[in-house]
């Protein structure tokens, strides 16, 4: 595995690590702990790096103020946790030895741990490394940088540096001379300091966890703050070909710092992942986006004439580094980047019934994912209790898997499971979830029109008027059915299979 998928260029800090200051009495210079960890928490959050430029910050160094930026404040955390680790920089010297034989130790001892590295880089984990200075006993000296990727022949490392914004940078273990060599990935020395070994330090996996202690990333520029959002016509509420539709989203600077960006994107893709930006997206082109502006796109179709099917439509920005950055949602507005849509063929609202579907028979519903279907959880021997809820499970055939149709009245059913036929499927009161509960004919609770869409099935619960979702899009094993507004997804349709 040459590299994996982090590239400094997208997942790293657009300016240099330049930073200066004081804690106390003792000067420090750089903060290449905080940059690395912090780097890594953003990584593992799944969140884009906030892609402020050396420029944006209005400072000599180029990097945010010492005091009163939560930017810095969020870095500076990371790099405190840093210092506490700071003991596997200590490398002995002892009295008897030589220069020559004291670098071949460290040398030595770097060709081992580079074999640890590449371990978890196999296993998919980024790795923080520290670099031991030259400067015997300087611990100040010493740096930090994130592992990538490893080659063999030649031996090296591919490492993120945060002195070295948006480089690709080689840490070669040269054994000609027993020493490491810093070089850019397109040749030639990189410069710095001088470093005498490497060792792991910590890497992303189950063993560590880097959104501790700072926690989730506090610190967001560039923000999806509304939408990925579709508005169809009043009705039934299908997203129809043909019909108008309005695709909106919105940017909100949130950070402290201006960013500036080559494009601003509402990005499309029709069934086949097909790239439709040309005609169903819209572009912005270069601006600098303020702390605290919004950018709006607004895309409106007065008849959406596309072939039925899945369509995603997306928010990216191109950053100055010429990476395509999706943007994040924001947590607190509910928004989804990026959000899928689903087009299904004109259909006539009076022709919207159950004729397919019989009183007193039962069937096998069948959910989106392949081999999926509605199931009651019956673990731990729970399958008579009251409460239990409908997920969605492989096709095992069971009692639990089978619903006997009760026609109810007015287009409308109940769904009585096999396992536990005194029990209909009733919309959970305390949640959003569907479970089993005893037959209750006088509720609406228990009562669901069945609507035929394109070959499928919407199902939609008389008492809350929306409808039966699986809560999991990708679809495994366990997934529970949920109550939401009808959207026209595909984990939104079922089918019905008589037994």
């Amino acid at each position: 595995m040459p590299k994996l998928s982090f590239r400094p260029k997208r997942h790293g800090y657009q300016f240099q690590n330049r930073f200066s200051g004081s804690i106390g009495p003792m000067p420090y210079a750089g903060l290449c702990g905080g940059m690395c960890y912090s780097v890594l928490n953003y990584y593992r959050a799944g969140l884009p790096i906030p892609l402020h430029e050396g420029s944006d910050f209005g400072t000599p160094d180029g990097v945010p103020e010492e005091h009163g930026s939560k930017f810095r404040d969020e870095i500076y955390s990371w790099q405190v946790w840093s210092w506490g680790k700071a003991a596997n920089f200590m490398y002995v010297k002892w009295p008897w030895e030589n220069d020559a034989d004291y670098y071949r130790r460290h040398f030595q001892d770097s060709v081992m741990e580079f074999e640890r590295i590449a371990s978890e880089i196999d296993r998919g984990r980024l790795v923080v490394v520290g670099l031991r200075s030259r400067s015997v006993g300087d611990l100040f000296k010493g740096h930090y940088v994130i592992a990538y990727g490893y080659d063999r022949s030649p031996r090296r490392l591919w490492v993120y540096d945060c002195n070295f914004p948006r480089e690709e940078i080689a840490l070669h273990l040269e054994d000609s001379v027993a020493a490491l060599e810093h070089n850019y990935d397109h040749g030639g020395a990189a410069g710095g300091d001088s470093y005498a070994s490497l060792f792991m330090q910590t890497f992303m996996g189950n063993g560590f966890d880097p959104l501790q202690p700072a926690g989730y990333p506090q610190y967001r520029d560039l923000v999806l703050s509304k939408g990925v959002s579709f508005s169809a016509p009043a009705g039934d509420g299908l997203r129809q070909s043909g019909e108008a539709l309005t695709v909106e989203a919105e940017i909100t600077n949130q950070g402290e710092f201006p960013v500036t960006v080559r494009k601003a994107l509402l990005w499309a893709r029709s069934p086949g992942a097909v790239n439709r930006d040309g005609d169903l997206g819209q572009l912005s082109s270069s601006r600098t986006i303020q702390p605290g502006e919004r950018v709006s796109f607004k895309k409106i179709f007065s008849s959406f004439n596309q072939p039925p099917g899945p369509y995603r439509f997306g928010v990216s920005v191109l950053t100055n580094a010429g990476e395509w950055v999706v943007l994040s949602d924001d947590d607190v507005s509910g928004t989804r980047n990026p959000n899928d849509l689903q087009i299904v063929p004109g259909i006539d609202p009076g022709q919207l019934d159950a004729s397919g579907i019989s009183d007193g028979k039962t069937y096998s519903v069948g959910c989106a994912s392949p081999g999926k279907v509605l199931d009651v959880d019956i673990s731990w021997f729970r399958g008579q209790n009251v409460g239990q809820k409908l997920i969605q499970w492989g096709n095992r055939r069971d009692t639990n898997q089978q619903f006997r149709l009760e026609d109810a009245g007015n287009g409308e059913w109940r769904f009585s499971p096999q396992h536990a036929t005194q029990m209909c499927i009733s919309v959970d009161g305390t949640g959003p979830g569907l479970v089993q509960a005893s037959r209750n004919t006088g509720t609406d609770d228990q009562k669901f029109q069945i609507i035929p869409v394109h070959g499928r099935f919407m199902i939609k619960s008389i008492a809350t008027n929306l409808c039966m979702t699986v809560s999991d899009p990708i679809g495994g094993d366990g997934s529970a059915i949920v109550l939401r507004p009808w959207i026209a997804a595909h984990n939104q349709l079922f089918d019905f299979t008589v037994l």
